[in-house]
């Protein structure tokens, strides 16, 4: 989806890597297969049909009229801004940090390369990389891996424990 001015279009990614299945938690998955069926039965309601090039963000009633702005078509993909300021309202009804649609990115890939032990989900750099859409590792590693006060603490103590194994072995 790109934008242009207020309005949004389906467009083709920007680059060939844009194009690719990005594999999901069932929870999540099972979560977007149910929105896709009330999707198409609201979109089905005012005569649009519903295909795989459908955006899954899709305003499935009229918009509200904002400052003199149109409201938005029923089927138009939903605007960033609008999707992100509902993102800003459920993480404060969930009483957690706000964070925006792009930090949820750098959360996800973060906590994928981050260590099992440390509370992560122990990706390799490669598998992060083919998460994230990025043909080099390192741009991967560069841009996510950020030290947390867990992973640095569950280096030290596998440090710690390696150190007193070697050392019990050598008496």
């Amino acid at each position: 989806v790109q934008v242009v001015g207020h309005s949004t279009r389906v467009a083709a990614p920007k680059t060939e890597s844009g194009k690719r299945t990005v594999p999901l938690m069932p929870a999540v998955a099972e979560a977007l297969e149910s929105w896709r069926r009330v999707q198409r039965d609201a979109l089905l309601a005012h005569g649009i049909r519903v295909t795989n090039s459908t955006p899954i963000l899709t305003w499935i009633t009229g918009g509200r009229s904002r400052g003199g702005q149109r409201p938005s078509e029923v089927g138009a993909p939903v605007h960033p801004q609008t999707l992100a300021a509902g993102c800003a309202k459920a993480c404060e009804a969930l009483g957690t940090p706000v964070v925006g649609l792009h930090g949820l990115r750098h959360v996800c890939i973060t906590l994928g390369l981050t260590p099992r032990e440390a509370g992560g989900f122990g990706w390799s750099p490669s598998v992060g990389a083919a998460f994230a859409g990025h043909a080099d590792e390192t741009i991967t590693l560069r841009t996510y891996t950020h030290l947390s006060q867990r992973s640095v603490a569950a280096a030290v103590q596998d440090g710690y424990v390696q150190a007193m194994a070697q050392r019990a072995q050598a008496r």
